[in-house]
């Protein structure tokens, strides 16, 4: 399969299916280029279609969520809120996610918005990546396809999609910031794994906020 099929597919099944839930990590490199032991977020991810989502990541001594229960969406950060079962009502469920997008280094954007229809790209917009090169390796017990090429610059983005069911098992990139005076280049890379992916859940009120989950 050429990547344009491999993403198609892709696309096409976070698309159709009817329920998703995950577990998944993000790990960063450090200054010497060592990828750390220890994740930098662990997060969660909930759907049931049409539009009941729910995103859940640690974040300093509470977990922050943001979730959408059919017609509303939320944001919520605040112990007190969240044992409460509160939260910040958001404009939608875009703005939801935008809003946690940054402080959960992209993991709140990637997968969510190959969920929601009225969020999702074409692939020839979103997944393609130029100057490709397509490989089979393994993730643990997955085989996948793995893409890597170029997206913003020279080789910055690998993607492994599972050969089985075409899901999103692992997204990694190299960021390169310039300063003003070009005297410093500084080089992020992320990467983003699903180790975790199922099609339901057994808990039947995973997409509401519950006050057990506060401590």
């Amino acid at each position: 399969m050429n990547q344009e099929e491999i993403f198609s597919t892709l696309v096409e099944r976070y698309a159709n299916c009817t329920t998703y839930c995950d577990l998944g990590c993000v790990y960063r490199w450090d200054e010497s280029q060592q990828k750390t032991d220890k994740p930098q977020i662990v997060f969660r991810t909930y759907f049931e279609r049409p539009s009941k989502f729910r995103f859940e990541w640690p974040d300093a001594d509470c977990k922050s969520v943001i979730w959408c229960n059919g017609n509303e969406s939320y944001s919520c950060s605040d112990l007190i809120q969240l044992r409460s079962r509160e939260g910040t009502v958001c404009d939608s469920v875009a703005m939801a996610i935008a809003g946690a997008t940054g402080v959960s280094s992209g993991s709140a954007y990637l997968v969510p918005t190959l969920l929601f229809d009225e969020l999702r790209e074409h692939p020839d917009r979103r997944w393609l990546l130029l100057h490709s090169d397509i490989a089979v390796k393994g993730i643990e017990e997955s085989e996948c396809y793995c893409i890597e090429g170029s997206n913003h610059s020279s080789h910055d983005t690998s993607i492994w999609v599972s050969k089985r069911d075409f899901s999103l098992r692992r997204y990694r990139s190299y960021t390169v910031m310039s300063q003003p005076d070009r005297k410093k280049i500084t080089l992020t890379m992320r990467e983003l794994s699903a180790s975790e992916i199922s099609g339901s859940d057994e808990r039947n009120d995973y997409l509401t906020p519950s006050s057990e989950e506060s401590d």
